[in-house]
């Protein structure tokens, strides 16, 4: 298969790990990630080397979602002022769900944050920037494999790797299965139902920054479910 007949075959993973990172009105637009996209495809196709034994389907997949996340880390520089404000932000709303025992609304946060609308959203613009950089988060630590690398298709997987990749699988669900149920929820919308944060957070009539930090918290809830099981095999 030559190099246009790849780019074609892959251009759907492509358009699909771009659709993973857009959200309308953050700066970038859906073709600029796309493009972005098949740069780090066209790099995986000459830098691709079968003889070390891994799948072109996860080396791919590595390239071409770095390639778009170098082009929105290029296009978002957040400054340390910023950060201090998404801090407080992040306990202010911590502190509310605390206090009211269910998720905070805008208006709720921006009255004890003391700010406008259009500074809650300037604030929250500025979450999304932060998190959309760290939504595939590591799961395996010895293997550096995401959520994503364990649940995507091996049926490339070389046959002394199955049974490995089968446990993990094991494992992972296993893990989930003992995630409260909100988190379970988020973590089967983004990698099984393949929802974006805006979609996720219709679901869960949230914004979708919050979709981001309660990904991020799920994520590392699962990581620590994961490590107790391994430890307990």
């Amino acid at each position: 298969m030559n190099r246009e007949e790849l780019i074609k075959e892959n251009m759907p993973l492509v358009k699909s790990i771009a659709r993973k990172f857009f959200i309308p009105g953050k700066g970038f637009e859906y073709q600029d990630l796309v493009n972005s996209g098949v740069i780090g495809l066209i790099d995986a196709i000459n830098k691709f080397d079968a003889e070390k034994g891994a799948k072109f389907s996860s080396y791919s997949y590595i390239k071409i979602k770095s390639a778009i996340l170098d082009e929105i880390r290029n296009q978002s520089p957040i400054s340390k002022h910023n950060l201090t404000k998404v801090n407080k932000y992040n306990r202010v709303v911590e502190k509310l769900q605390s206090k009211l025992l269910r998720e905070p609304t805008s208006y709720e946060i921006a009255k004890e944050l003391k700010v406008s609308e259009k500074e809650l959203h300037d604030i929250e613009s500025n979450i999304d920037m932060l998190n959309i950089v760290s939504l595939n988060y590591v799961i395996f630590e010895d293997t550096n494999e995401t959520v994503q690398d364990v649940i995507s298709d091996r049926e490339e997987e070389a046959p002394e790797n199955i049974i490995e990749e089968e446990e993990k699988l094991e494992i992972l669900s296993k893990a989930i299965s003992n995630l409260n149920e909100r988190e379970k929820l988020i973590l089967s919308l983004y990698y099984y139902e393949d929802l974006n944060l805006k979609e996720i957070g219709k679901v869960l009539g949230v914004s979708e920054s919050r979709v981001s930090q309660l990904h991020r918290k799920s994520i590392r809830n699962l990581r620590n479910k994961i490590k107790e099981l391994k430890y307990s095999i």
